[in-house]
């Protein structure tokens, strides 16, 4: 069955035990501290980075009376319907066979539509590397029946991992706590984009904290996935008509030489 983290922001306190998690668990390396700003808001890294997969946002709200800090974990969220999937252009972004989004370093060509068309910002290309880097949701330790590095290590309980039904219940459990005294509260991911591996209990309208409040997939890319993309309707039209005028330039071209062979061939009489 399909698994995926439940999170809930609420319990965050910004340790940053998940971020520095997924950097030992995957081997990504530090960010070099003398090129990274340290911001007063607490962002550091300010995003994500091909060293940092996954990063805890902070967002801050005037409530009026004082500011008030919001914590969201943030990452590739494996949509179902996603958009890095639809615009790349050879299959290096594609998806498993269970619903992950993956990467192939054979096939990457640098072109970077995929960072362009991820609605989170959430893959970004390393120049040095040639290779695209994301969160892949732990599949060693999902094939090992563990849960993911970031969720295990979470102090507050922010983070919960299990299959994926089991969390949208939990979701909806917190949700009509929540709606108590938040009328904003909502759930998020359990449908967006096709549904994601990522699921949120928010408090408050997405974009309080950073998210998008109505991700979707470009309609640019989505044009780009149906007709122009490899394998297209128009694509595969596009090659029909070039060997068409291609045929039909040669033909002329050898036309032309016969005439100027015959033209030559009377003037020379």
């Amino acid at each position: 069955m399909s698994k995926a983290v439940l999170v809930d922001p609420s319990k965050c306190i910004n340790c940053k035990a998940c971020q520095v998690a997924c950097k030992h668990w995957n081997e990504t390396g530090y960010e070099d501290l003398e090129k990274v700003e340290a911001y007063a808001d607490l962002n550091i890294p300010p995003a994500i980075t091909p060293k940092t997969w996954m990063r805890v946002a902070v967002k801050e709200i005037d409530d009026g009376d004082r500011p008030v800090y919001r914590f969201t974990k943030t990452q590739c969220m494996h949509c179902e319907d996603a958009a890095c999937v639809k615009a790349c252009p050879t299959g290096a972004t594609h998806k498993d066979d269970e619903g992950y989004t993956v990467f192939d370093a054979k096939k990457c060509i640098g072109c970077n539509y995929c960072v362009s068309a991820c609605p989170f910002q959430a893959c970004k290309y390393d120049e040095e590397k040639k290779e695209i880097f994301r969160c892949i949701f732990c599949p060693d330790r999902r094939a090992a029946g563990i849960a993911t590095a970031c969720s295990t290590h979470c102090p507050t309980g922010c983070l919960t991992y299990g299959d994926r039904d089991d969390m949208i219940k939990a979701a909806e459990a917190k949700l009509a706590e929540y709606k108590k005294d938040y009328p904003n509260a909502c759930i998020y991911g359990k449908e967006e984009v096709g549904g994601m591996h990522y699921i949120y209990v928010l408090q408050d309208k997405p974009s309080t904290y950073g998210l998008p409040d109505k991700p979707t997939v470009p309609a640019g890319v989505a044009v780009w996935n149906a007709l122009v993309k490899p394998g297209g309707g128009i694509a595969a039209a596009a090659v029909v008509i070039g060997v068409g005028t291609a045929a039909a330039i040669n033909a002329r071209h050898r036309r032309m030489e016969k005439l100027q062979k015959e033209k030559s061939a009377a003037g020379g009489e």
